[in-house]
């Protein structure tokens, strides 16, 4: 790649987004994903980041400390396109027809070949779009796929049956696998590319592999994945996706902490495990950050602190304590429960209580993740009703929830315009909680007119015995 008179190499690509927003997803089987990231790639502390840009025109710039960096671009909700961009060019993005990612350097127009190789050789290994790869992997399908013949004898004329070649499915993502070997094998010897972009390309390809035949690995796989880690590629977005698929294959042999609401992994021990493997160091400290996120999330904030200390002190990271501490409220004041509302507005349940002093008050602790809780809205909308215009007052509490899915949940719930409806701060270090045992939800508090509990497992919205109960308290 050579550089006209007058050009220079700065440490930055510069990317211009041309009306690139690709539309959400669903195949004809009904196959969908939630909203992947539209951008991935790597800020200047080699963090990965999320970009979503304007609809008409947007721009981007990212630092690059090596010779080239890495762009992820999310195409249909269900895969990525990984693009390597060289240091100081200056790109152009785009979509086709399909909504597959366009894109042109306009430094090294020698490339634009190499870059757009993948979008022409996927359109003859595609299945409504999509690689044939990320049909293979993706778990509705293995699902699926592994009981077509109970599917043919229950549902014979399935969107699935007529819409997937099923049997056909493999051999063309071998094909796939094939000729993109052949491809850059010939790219390699033509000088198009050099020994590491071949390199980055040929570990792509294994990354699909792994997707691919990721539903078939069993709980003793991730050993031979460990073969596949490289701290070159770990500022690479695609490199972080690869890893996501190596602990959910390691978690699989992790125990499971129960709950009323489900269960989770014991994130403690693949810390731990994590901790003291022999692995390259980069690689340890990413997938030690992976395991922080679900640390603070299902455990209590002196578990969650313990871990990010010891995250801390491993990698001297400052950058993730300071977003988990804040995220989780991990140093909020443990005496008060802290809450605010859809606006932002701040109180805590003292002053509510003080508030309402002379109505009876009927807490609800949810949280937009519990089925059980949603299950009661409709019927907690006929208790507000029925008790309109007299000393009752309903308090919902989000517990343990995030901000964005609260959000959202509220307005499908009907409490997006209650201004007795609030998000809960501080879950993890409330007192009170912890006083009161509330750990799952739903979960129901009643307070008489004077503010003392009067009971501190009131029936659900959907008992008849609550409306005795409030009456009682009312008269």
């Amino acid at each position: 790649m050579q550089l006209t008179e007058g050009q220079s190499i700065s440490d930055n690509v510069v990317i211009y987004f041309e009306h690139y927003y690709p539309a959400p997803f669903k195949t004809k089987a009904g196959f969908h994903k939630s909203q992947y990231s539209v951008v991935m790639y790597a800020d200047k502390e080699g963090q990965i980041t999320e970009f979503t840009p304007n609809y008409n025109s947007d721009t981007l710039t990212i630092s690059c400390k090596k010779r080239f960096t890495e762009i992820a671009l999310g195409y249909h909700t269900f895969e990525y396109a990984f693009y390597p961009l060289m240091k100081g060019d200056t790109i152009v993005i785009s979509i086709d027809s399909l909504d597959y990612p366009i894109v042109k350097s306009k430094i090294f127009p020698e490339l634009n070949e190499v870059y757009d190789a993948n979008r022409l050789l996927r359109n003859a290994y595609t299945i409504e779009t999509l690689e044939a790869g990320t049909i293979l992997g993706d778990a509705d399908f293995h699902r699926l796929a592994s009981n077509r013949d109970l599917l043919k004898r229950i549902s014979p004329d399935h969107l699935y049956l007529s819409s997937y070649p099923v049997d056909s499915v493999e051999s063309l993502f071998q094909n796939y696998v094939a000729n993109y070997t052949d491809i850059m094998n010939d790219y390699l010897s033509a000088n198009k590319v050099g020994k590491e972009l071949f390199d980055y390309y040929m570990a792509i390809l294994d990354y699909k592999k792994e997707y691919a035949y990721y539903n078939e690995r069993d709980t003793t796989y991730y050993h031979l994945m460990e073969a596949h880690f490289s701290d070159d590629f770990s500022a690479f977005p695609s490199y972080s996706i690869f890893l996501d698929y190596y602990l959910q294959l390691y978690n699989q042999h992790i125990p499971s902490i129960k709950v009323s609401q489900g269960s989770y992994k014991d994130w403690r021990i693949s810390f731990d495990d994590i901790e003291f493997k022999s692995i390259p160091t980069k690689t340890k400290h990413m997938l030690l950050k992976k395991c922080i996120e679900p640390l603070a999330q299902y455990f209590d904030a002196e578990t969650a602190n313990e871990y990010l200390q010891e995250y801390h002190n491993i990698t001297g990271d400052e950058q993730l304590a300071e977003k988990v501490t804040t995220q989780y409220n991990l140093l909020a004041d443990k005496s008060q429960l802290l809450l605010h509302d859809l606006n932002g507005n701040k109180t805590d349940f003292k002053a509510l209580m003080e508030k309402y002093k002379g109505k009876v008050v009927y807490v609800d602790f949810w949280a937009s993740w519990c089925a059980p809780c949603l299950a009661q809205m409709p019927h907690a909308a006929n208790l507000r009703q029925k008790f309109a215009d007299q000393d009752v007052v309903f308090l919902y509490f989000a517990l343990n929830d995030q901000e964005e899915a609260w959000h959202e949940s509220s307005v499908e719930e009907g409490l997006g315009n209650l201004p007795t409806n609030f998000f809960i701060e501080n879950s993890k270090t409330c007192d009170l909680l912890k006083e009161l045992n509330v750990s799952t939800i739903p979960r129901y508090l009643l307070f008489n007119k004077q503010g003392e509990l009067s009971n501190a497992n009131a029936p659900r919205p959907s008992d008849e015995q609550i409306i005795e109960d409030i009456n009682h308290l009312l008269n």
